[in-house]
């Protein structure tokens, strides 16, 4: 449960990172 949650966290981070970058790119 525990290892579940970490890896959903590192997942949106990963998906939160990976938006903000393609949008400092875009603009």
């Amino acid at each position: 449960f525990f290892f579940f949650f970490f890896f959903f966290f590192f997942f949106f981070f990963f998906f939160f990172f990976f938006f903000f970058f393609e949008l400092n790119s875009l603009i």
